[in-house]
């Protein structure tokens, strides 16, 4: 185990498929495993301290990346897109991808860091999707990296300490599972709620009504739906149903009386009022707007369109 040279740290900034700015604040521990049965095959775990010009760029990287944001701030760029983390940060950039990420000019981050390959630990990646790259929120594995950077820093036996890191890996990515699965189910949950909500759209069904159904309450559903689709479940029913409305008016001779009726509206007038509200217009006038010859025909509805 050492740390990088001056003449090492000259030697990987000129490599052709990596560009490395910023390496002199760092503190970094290279092992040479003799084992091939390890768990884990350790390449390097270290400490990046604040430095507004660090960035590192791997064209594409030869090991796994896992790095946790101890403070600070810097940036992933990966999928075409730029992605921020900070501090209580964990982020994933897996060996044979190309693997850019670098320090905020004004708020660079302080980071710990492990690069391995390993085999298992690449099954596991696969079983979790984690393709290119994952970042999460964790910032109750502070410790554990600590911990890994510790090890590096007090280890005598280089091929004993893959086994006590491995431990600190699979723990870290057994909690990215479970937050997964979570995801998973929030996401399935929510995409349930939104079927109920487009049955709902020709009935007197509210949320009330879709949350007794699904056996949650009401500020659960409406938690769940607006952390995936960003509005509430009231909102998003309103404006299907205004949606529907607009088809109506557009396409056919009904009155406002039948449309509000046929959208589940026992009043006419709450119809028109929150109609109006919403498209700014009442319903004749929008019916108006948009209607460029008079109407000879309707369309028919049928039972299933409607109710």
């Amino acid at each position: 185990m050492r740390s990088y040279s001056h003449a090492e740290r000259i030697k990987l900034k000129n490599l052709p498929t990596q560009t490395l700015v910023g390496l002199e604040t760092e503190k970094v521990s290279f092992f040479n495993i003799r084992s091939h049965n390890v768990p884990v095959f350790i390449q390097a775990i270290g400490i990046t301290y604040p430095t507004p010009n660090y960035s590192v760029s791997k064209m594409p990287g030869d090991t796994n990346v896992i790095e946790y944001v101890v403070k600070g701030k810097g940036y992933i760029y990966a999928d075409k897109k730029v992605y921020t983390v900070k501090e209580g940060d964990i982020y994933i950039l897996r060996a044979g991808t190309n693997q850019r990420y670098a320090a905020d000019m004004n708020d660079p981050y302080e980071k710990q860091w492990i690069n391995f390959t390993s085999p298992i630990f690449d099954v596991i990646f696969d079983q979790l999707n984690i393709d290119d790259f994952y970042i999460a929120h964790l910032p109750e594995f502070a410790n554990s990296f600590s911990e890994m950077c510790s090890l590096a820093d007090t280890s005598v036996d280089n091929d004993a300490i893959c086994y006590k890191v491995a431990a600190i890996l699979f723990n870290i990515l057994l909690n990215i599972s479970q937050k997964l699965n979570e995801a998973n189910e929030e996401k399935t949950f929510a995409a349930s709620v939104r079927k109920e909500l487009d049955a709902a759209v020709y009935t007197h069904e509210n949320i009330n009504d879709i949350a007794s159904k699904m056996l949650v309450s009401r500020q659960h559903l409406t938690r769940e739906f607006k952390k995936q689709y960003g509005i509430t479940p009231y909102q998003y029913l309103i404006n299907q149903k205004l949606s529907a409305a607009k088809k109506f008016l557009i396409h056919t001779n009904f009155s406002v009386k039948f449309i509000a009726q046929r959208l589940g509206f026992d009043d006419e007038n709450h119809f028109s009022s929150l109609f109006k509200d919403k498209v700014q217009m009442s319903p004749m006038r929008y019916k108006q707007l948009n209607t460029a010859t008079p109407l000879r025909e309707t369309f028919s509805i049928t039972r299933s369109n409607v109710y």
